[in-house]
């Protein structure tokens, strides 16, 4: 997994406390009614992280630890959009295997 330079993100963690959620994505969900000032907070967050996904993954194919299909910064939008989705679904539905299996479906399909 791009020499574990990826986070650990399935163990749910997250979703166990109530209270934590990505408030950059409620923010994005709601970017027509916040101030604009925190919605480009939330598009530099989105960004930032998209960024640097794309970095990791380039990274990892060249090490050989990814799979070398698809436009890494193309992929990095959708793990962001999955994982993103994936937080909300999961604390909506107060089950963190929602979370869980998201991510563990993303890490293998970007595995080698």
């Amino acid at each position: 997994r791009a020499g574990g330079a990826v986070p650990a993100a399935s163990d749910g963690e997250v979703l166990r406390d109530q209270a934590k959620l990505c408030p950059c994505a409620m923010l994005g969900a709601e970017a027509d009614l916040i101030p604009e000032r925190l919605r480009q907070q939330a598009d530099r967050f989105f960004k930032m992280n998209r960024k640097w996904l794309t970095r990791i993954i380039a990274r990892g194919r060249t090490d050989g630890s990814l799979d070398g299909r698809g436009d890494p910064a193309a992929l990095a939008t959708w793990l962001v959009a999955a994982l993103e989705g994936a937080l909300i679904m999961a604390r909506a539905e107060r089950d963190p295997a929602t979370f869980d299996q998201t991510a563990s479906v993303s890490l293998d399909l970007l595995a080698a």
